[in-house]
């Protein structure tokens, strides 16, 4: 290989190597900030709860339960994300051995981890509007 070529190669892995970080990084931040919602509001559900027999205040347990549930339903959402990307990353892997290139595999790797970034954002989304929450 010429030293334009090999430039080139570690320039396309660089690239990609900053992307899967940023990848990385994000979806870290995702996961541990959606933890810590579930644990806090796990640590406050009996005050909510508690309101649910009077009348006047069981919206407060409603609303309380529906963003609750809303939030569970986004890391099982997250949950069935990576599993899918992990199952696609092996496939893409696994034609390392035909008859492909090395850098058709990293543009696809890099395709996947943007796609799984964009979808971990949108889970949120997603949970929300199928349990009507704002």
């Amino acid at each position: 290989m010429t030293f334009g070529v090999k430039l080139l190669t570690a320039s396309q892995t660089m690239l990609i190597s900053w992307v899967y970080r940023f990848a990385q990084l994000a979806t870290n931040v995702i996961l541990v900030g959606r933890m810590i919602q579930i644990y806090i509001m796990t640590a406050i559900a009996p005050i909510p709860l508690a309101l649910f027999g009077n009348e006047h205040t069981s919206n407060i347990s409603k609303n309380f339960l529906k963003k609750f549930t809303s939030l569970c339903f986004q890391a099982v959402l997250i949950f069935i994300i990576l599993k899918i990307y992990g199952n696609l990353v092996n496939a893409v892997s696994s034609q390392l051995t035909n008859d492909v290139s090395l850098d058709d595999l990293l543009w696809k790797n890099l395709f996947l981890m943007i796609v799984l970034v964009v979808s971990i954002f949108t889970s949120s989304k997603l949970a929300n509007s199928i349990f009507n929450t704002n």
